[in-house]
């Protein structure tokens, strides 16, 4: 359906409707004056739907892979194969015009979808309860640390400890959700890269600590005796954890943390221009009812046959809003459903498999590299590292490109006190060991 817009008689109607005399008036409510834009934007001449048809075809076919571009672009969401068993299902209309199975009768595929979801998340994260996804990875942390809060038993409003390196991304979105809570966010600076902790705080002040694994520059640590101490202390552990790894690592529940969170989008899902994406939200379940969004539940129904329902809807639109756990008013379904398909698709066997293959593929990129430049932070590296260029990663990047490799992103792009000269390259099992050899020769031609 073509999109037909409102008349000068429609907007005055509806102007009258609300009590206001015009736009200006409406928009002086609700939008400061220092957010408002008085200039003229730079769109040039009207044009018909044929023509703007054909100036954005024009535009998508820059972004064409026939331009051949070698990629090597990460730091939180990653260009991985996709089968083609997985758009196969997702593709089906009974997936992709679902919403929300408010009927449960009438929802059971997607309802089942859903449930084999969580059933896939709990298990690698090793966790007793998952929910039927977030938005995407960081809004999931910001709800891990709002739950962890509605746990504890820590003075009010009480302190967030962060290991760093986590996503900095992910940082500014939980401080967007827990400001308005009270809650701070305390951040333990890192050393070389390696996450730093010699002793807890104060449990009466702390109520939550979180790590990430990989960390943000990629490196993967042993948090075993750090949960174990944060446990001991009366302090809950959030881990954000890459899906792939978790095939390969001890899962976060087996050693003791409380919550375990992450981005999914690796999971069957392509990069699509930076969204929808995919988070993910398991816990223990002694904590089920403090935990947010959607979780299906199996059930039987009048005859005794297997069935699904939504089950502990803790959304303000099923309860009493104070009582509500999570504002969050969808899930990720259709992206959730890919994740499901691509994890079946590999099983347990394929997923280890394909997470070895990166961590080597990684290995071998970041010692090739080694070789030629410096490596601030030491490894062992799972899809990305940092490499410290000697000019402008900026400058390197658009230089790059002219040769057929986007080779990462500049650091100072995602850390805003990042050096400028440090690129974030990032490999999946889509780069071939040619593709990473090109990448080194042509670091070594353009930056000298």
């Amino acid at each position: 359906m073509d999109f037909v817009s409102h008349n000068d008689r429609d907007i005055l109607e509806m102007l009258k409707v609300i009590g206001v005399d015009n736009l200006d008036e409406l928009i002086s409510k609700t939008i400061p004056e220092k957010a408002r834009f008085y200039g003229h934007l730079n769109l040039g001449k009207p044009k018909s739907e044929l023509e703007v048809v054909k100036e954005l075809e024009k535009l998508s076919r820059l972004n064409s892979p026939e331009k051949g571009l070698k990629s090597f672009l990460g730091a939180g969401v990653y260009d991985h194969f996709i089968p083609s068993v997985v758009e196969a299902v997702t593709s089906r209309p009974e997936f992709f015009t679902s919403y929300t199975p408010y009927q449960a009768e009438a929802s059971q595929g997607t309802l089942a979808a859903i449930f084999e979801f969580q059933t896939i998340i709990a298990e690698l994260t090793g966790m007793d309860v998952a929910n039927a996804s977030m938005y995407d990875g960081a809004t999931a942390l910001a709800e891990a640390v709002l739950m962890a809060r509605r746990l504890s038993k820590s003075s009010f409003p009480g302190k967030v400890l962060i290991l760093e390196p986590v996503h900095p991304l992910y940082i500014e979105v939980t401080k967007s959700y827990t400001e308005p809570h009270g809650i701070e966010l305390i951040a333990k600076k890192h050393i070389n890269g390696i996450p730093m902790l010699d002793e807890l705080p104060d449990s009466s002040d702390f109520f939550a600590l979180v790590i990430q694994q990989p960390t943000f520059f990629g490196t993967i640590h042993d948090y075993t005796d750090i949960i174990r101490k944060a446990k001991e202390s009366g302090i809950l552990t959030i881990v954000v954890h890459d899906p792939h790894l978790l095939s390969i690592l001890e899962p976060p529940g087996t050693i003791g943390a409380d919550i375990c969170v992450g981005e999914a989008q690796s999971f069957g899902n392509p990069l699509n221009f930076g969204g929808p994406l995919l988070g993910y939200f398991a816990t223990k379940k002694e904590h089920l009812r403090q935990m947010p969004g959607r979780i299906v539940g199996e059930t039987v129904d009048a005859d005794g046959n297997r069935a699904f329902v939504m089950t502990l809807q803790t959304r303000e639109q099923h309860i009493r809003r104070e009582r509500a756990t999570s504002n969050i008013c969808t899930n990720e379904a259709l992206c959730a459903l890919a994740a499901t398909v691509y994890a079946s698709w590999y099983g347990p066997e394929g997923l280890k498999e394909l997470a070895k293959t990166i961590l080597l593929k990684t290995d071998y990129a970041s010692n090739l590299l080694g070789n030629l430049r410096s490596i601030p932070f030491r490894g062992p590296f799972f899809k990305d590292f940092v490499v410290a260029l000697k000019n402008d990663a900026e400058k390197v990047v658009t230089d790059s490109i002219e040769k057929g490799v986007i080779p990462g992103i500049p650091l100072k792009h995602i850390l805003k006190d990042a050096d400028s000269n440090l690129l974030m390259v990032s490999v999946t099992e889509k780069n071939t060991r040619e593709d990473i050899d090109l990448l080194a020769k042509i670091i070594e031609e353009v930056d000298r």
